[in-house]
């Protein structure tokens, strides 16, 4: 499949947002798959998209079991990874959109809880 915005890709790779799975477009950075999951909010959010701002700052479970800050603009996704904390522009616009939170089974007692 090709998209201008995504580039080329075969397929799409499961990723664990907050407890939920999310399919993004194989190489792609994470926030480039959060824009794929969520085009309405996350294409207008405040981020620089070169890694200066921090707006997109994640925290993902490695796979020792250990968790690591890291920029989601810079990370490239892969099969499996697993998200434990976003920054705050990533949460309100990831659980602005509904669509996402529809499709991530995301209930509106579960956003106000994030929130």
């Amino acid at each position: 499949m090709h998209c201008d915005l995504f580039g080329e890709y075969d397929k799409l790779l499961r990723v664990r947002v907050l407890g939920h799975d999310i399919d993004v477009p194989e190489k792609n950075s994470l926030l480039r798959g959060f824009q794929f999951a969520a085009p309405a909010t996350i294409s207008y959010g405040q981020f620089c998209w070169n890694g200066t701002c921090n707006n997109c700052t994640v925290t993902v479970r490695e796979a020792s079991g250990g968790d690591a800050k890291r920029q989601a603009c810079r990370l490239d996704v892969h099969d499996g990874i697993e998200v434990t904390a976003v920054a705050p522009e990533i949460k309100r616009n990831l659980l602005g959109d509904t669509m996402y939170s529809e499709a991530c089974g995301i209930s509106r007692s579960l956003q106000s809880s994030i929130k």
